[in-house]
């Protein structure tokens, strides 16, 4: 692999390598190279879901870090990867299913008010049809860029349908105060189309 000057290597579950640029986020540096890591707050230290085992690399514990982690999860290298700014070689450790998680490409089938802030959102897949999941597990959904919010971005949701419902996922959305993804479905998405990732909620 070449890299230039200011990039540096990315190692993940001793399969998968890559060049990541001097100074981005982990958590940047790893959805751009297609692991999704969980999130809900898009990567800025709030929410604390894109835990990932950090083996080599990584530098010292942020406040946030240590807000979000236990004792336990620490001795455990433990790391929110939205805090680790590359600066070095890193080593880490995600779930597998991480790295064989899918893109989905879908249409908004059904959007519906349970209550003045919460939305069911039903999404038919088009491509691939169908989908394998177990309960527990998560998509990742992509709003586009709109309005204030310049590019897209990505946002973790517990999948609500049942795992027998292999052709349609459907989810659960509150309206979170100046989130960007949930006023994208509460205020702009249209019974249209939609994109998912696929993936697994548990962490490292």
């Amino acid at each position: 692999m070449i890299r230039s000057s200011d990039e540096h290597t990315i190692t993940v579950n001793e399969k998968v390598t890559f060049s990541a640029k001097e100074d981005t986020s982990l958590f940047t540096s790893l959805r751009e190279a297609g692991i999704p890591v969980p999130t809900v707050c898009g990567g800025r230290g709030q929410c604390g879901r894109c835990r990932v085992k950090v083996l080599a690399g990584g530098g010292p514990l942020t406040t946030s870090e240590q807000r979000h982690l236990s004792e336990r999860e620490i001795a455990e290298n433990v790391r929110l990867s939205c805090q680790i700014r590359i600066r070095g070689d890193v080593e880490v450790k995600v779930p597998d299913e991480l790295l064989a998680g899918k893109s989905y490409r879908g249409k908004c089938e059904q959007l519906r008010d349970l209550t003045h802030d919460i939305k069911l959102v039903r999404i038919q897949l088009l491509e691939p049809e169908s989908i394998d999941f177990r309960a527990g597990q998560y998509i990742q959904l992509e709003a586009p860029a709109y309005g204030g919010n310049p590019k897209p971005v990505y946002r973790t949701y517990s999948m609500a349908s049942p795992p027998a419902m292999t052709d349609t996922i459907e989810l659960v959305i509150r309206l979170a105060p100046h989130g960007i993804c949930t006023t994208w479905v509460h205020t702009i998405l249209k019974e249209e189309g939609a994109r998912a990732h696929h993936g697994d909620a548990r962490t490292a």
